[in-house]
């Protein structure tokens, strides 16, 4: 008697690449180098390791989420902003990551933050005794700059990884030091 059945789901036999049907059955898959890139499954762990260095990432590894969508609707933006604010939430897609980070680069990171938020908080400060005491445009120009020096201070330092497009399976990032993409298996082509 055949064992078929009509209404079972589909079976894949699909095989990441470096592995055979085996070996992802009992692990993980990824992640992946590609290039420049840091290819992981949307919601994976990295190894315990910095991403920036390679050195051996302090414990807890940091939980991270991700957010991304296509960057042709910030064309929305000269529409109208509360319109791409809805449509960015309804459309965006997200990933988790564990990353692991050294004792070394969290710190740097720590301070980064503090930077933002003290650039924030001086921007805001300028921009409140510009408007009471009636101040040049020079006052405002000062807040003004002191809020997009915190922008590229957070963008530029206190974040580890940031996503560069994140599909259905796979995610892929940017910002891994060499040194931790040098470890990885390369991802291969059948699977982009």
């Amino acid at each position: 008697m055949s064992s078929f059945n009509p209404y079972e789901a589909p079976k894949s036999a699909l095989v990441h690449p470096g592995r055979n049907a085996g070996e992802q059955a009992g692990e993980q898959a990824g992640p992946w180098r590609d290039g420049k890139d840091l290819v992981a499954q949307r919601n994976s762990e990295l190894p315990a390791r910095c991403v920036k260095c390679n050195a051996d990432a302090k414990t807890p590894k940091l939980f991270q989420r991700y957010y991304w969508h296509h960057r042709g609707w910030h064309l929305l933006i000269l529409f109208n902003l509360v319109i791409y604010v809805i449509v960015r939430v309804a459309i965006r897609k997200s990933a988790r990551l564990n990353v692991g980070v050294c004792a070394d680069h969290a710190r740097q990171r720590l301070v980064a933050m503090w930077a933002v938020a003290l650039l924030l908080v001086a921007s805001v400060a300028t921009l409140l005794v510009a408007m009471n005491e009636r101040l040049g445009a020079v006052a405002y120009l000062s807040s003004l700059a002191l809020l997009i020096a915190a922008t590229a201070v957070g963008l530029l330092k206190a974040r580890l990884l940031y996503p560069k497009r994140i599909g259905e399976r796979y995610a892929r990032f940017a910002g891994c030091g060499d040194e931790f993409l040098a470890t990885l298996p390369s991802f291969g082509d059948s699977e982009r």
